[in-house]
């Protein structure tokens, strides 16, 4: 079989390759692989670099209200540059406007300037292109996670797989972690020695984050368990033990729900599985459980303080502590926050908001104006990027941004490829997916006049 190679195609590997040593594989730890981390930082810049050339050399602006047609690739409406140009000026929001002292500041990062320009560059590509990097993106993915399932029901069933220990080598949040490294095929995460939590990892950092990128992936993709890639996913994400996980999910099949209430066998079965999962969480609660299923149960216990195994946020004194003096400080300091340094612990390196993780820390570092630039750019990039999709795809875009910006709950930091990929390359894939209402766009709904999705 012959394979031709084309620019289109150089870039879709180019991208999809960054994408994914963007989710941190163990492989780009500096502590498990300094090349592995320098291979990701130069790549970093060369897609960068040829998004721009791509964007230059191919695309003209149009102004106005002239709509182009949908069949022209090489036009980009005026509205989804504006609206992309906010991920550039948050990062410049970050650098000069943030904190209440000019110490406080986040400091210039040429790194930091190269990916939010990359990401705004990256939301301006043709969505077939976009489509292509997410679709490969998710079968890398599945997988990958194909070998750790394996290694996940060996371990359960009390089978020895060989293993060496390796560390992150920058801490989730001030908390650094290490892991077991299995046949190079799996990691779980290990804490002193002894095992924190026998829960899946896939290559990646924790398991909360295989269960997060699990449900985009679904979303992008109509949560259609017609493709192999999507079982997979869905059965690696269910050995996560993710809270985020199944909640997201369920937001998600309840917005579908909404959406297709006239579809009455997609709404009986949707109410099926949800009575069956809220039957099946009271029964699961009830059982006599230990080891790793008696360590998730106790982490699904509802008390009046809300879910015990939620540490977005309250599992902290120190963090509720900062956020209440931060709460009752001066409008200056609410509207642009305390900036970076004092996220730490003075005299420290230690992170306030170690082993926390909330949209809050975002909140008290680069105040509400900071989150509100997060929020609109997402929200006017996303709008004007699929604003011309036919009407019967609409609702599901609506689900995948709605349960996007549900997330940022729990993981604030989604200006990184790996987000905006899911995001825009899951929009794009649904935009230009056959089966629903409207099958006549062949193209991406680019290059529009903004208007409120229905």
């Amino acid at each position: 079989m012959k394979i031709t190679l084309t620019e289109t195609k150089v870039f879709v590997f180019l991208t999809t390759l960054l994408v994914f040593l963007d989710m941190r594989p163990y492989i780009v730890w500096s502590g498990f692989s300094v090349l592995g981390y320098r291979i990701y930082t130069a790549l970093i810049l060369v897609v960068t670099f040829y998004m721009g050339y791509r964007i230059l050399s191919k695309k003209k602006v149009v102004v106005g209200p002239t709509v182009p047609d949908l069949t022209e690739k090489n036009k980009i409406h005026s509205s989804l540059l504006l609206a992309s140009a906010l991920i550039v000026i948050l990062f410049f929001y970050e650098v000069f406007l943030s904190g209440v002292v000019t110490v406080t500041q986040q400091p210039f990062n040429m790194a930091m300037l190269c990916v939010h320009v990359g990401l705004m560059l990256f939301t301006l590509q043709d969505c077939n292109v976009l489509q292509r990097v997410f679709v490969a993106t998710k079968n890398i993915f599945a997988i990958i996670l194909i070998p750790a399932i394996f290694v996940f029901l060996l371990l359960q069933m009390g089978i020895t797989v060989p293993s060496t220990s390796i560390v992150a080598s920058e801490g989730i949040n001030g908390a650094v972690r290490s892991y077991d490294l299995y046949l190079g095929l799996a990691v779980m995460i290990r804490q002193g020695g002894i095992e924190f939590l026998n829960r899946l990892c896939g290559l990646f950092e924790e398991p909360g984050f295989v269960g997060t990128m699990g449900v985009f992936f679904l979303l992008g993709d109509k949560l259609t368990l017609k493709k192999w890639q999507n079982v997979v996913i869905l059965i690696a994400c269910f050995f996560t033990f993710s809270l985020a996980f199944v909640f997201l999910l369920l937001i998600g099949l309840l917005l579908r729900l909404i959406g297709n209430l006239k579809q009455r066998t997609y709404f009986v079965l949707s109410l099926i599985l949800i009575a069956s999962l809220v039957v099946g969480y009271f029964i699961f609660m009830s059982l006599p459980l230990t080891g790793t299923l008696g360590e998730l149960q106790a982490r699904m216990v509802i008390t009046e303080d809300g879910l015990v195994g939620d540490n977005r946020f309250g599992s902290s004194d120190l963090a509720v502590a900062a956020y209440d003096n931060f709460m009752k400080s001066d409008l200056r300091t609410r509207l642009f926050g305390y900036g970076q340094d004092n996220r730490v612990i003075p005299g420290t390196e230690i992170s306030i908001w170690m082993k926390v993780h909330s949209y809050k820390e975002f909140i008290f570092g680069f105040g509400f104006i900071g989150f509100g630039i997060l929020i609109l750019a997402l929200i006017c990039t996303y709008a004007a990027k699929f604003l011309r999709t036919p009407r019967g795809k609409k609702w599901s875009l609506m689900v995948l941004l709605i349960v996007f910006l549900i997330s940022i709950y729990q993981r604030y930091g989604v200006a990184k490829f790996h987000y905006f990929c899911v995001l825009f390359g899951g929009g794009a894939n649904l935009a230009l997916m056959d089966g629903e209402d409207d099958k006549k766009s062949a193209s991406c709904p680019e290059g529009t006049v903004m208007k409120s999705l229905p």
